[in-house]
């Protein structure tokens, strides 16, 4: 089964490779993480998580209180707190 996933992965990699001549944030290497330590940081954090819908090339939404995947509306009291 191991080796089995492991091939298909391999061809699917290649495949996507020579087809759009790129390798893609799905292949690349493991994830980073670092320690958030104080509270500027963590303020900073969570600023560039709830900001990226908005801040990339082509914005996902005109607005933050928009993007029906964050949890930002509830940080500005806009909506109810989720119950996760």
């Amino acid at each position: 089964m191991l080796v089995s996933c492991g091939i298909s992965m391999a061809y699917t990699h290649s495949a996507i490779t020579v087809l759009k001549k790129t390798d893609g944030a799905l292949f690349r290497g493991r994830y980073k993480s670092l320690l958030v330590e104080d509270d500027i940081d963590a303020l900073y954090v969570s600023r560039y998580i709830h900001r990226n819908p908005i801040d990339m090339k082509r914005p996902l939404v005109t607005r933050l209180e928009e993007y029906r995947h964050s949890s930002y509306p509830a940080y500005i009291n806009k909506s109810k707190v989720p119950e996760w």
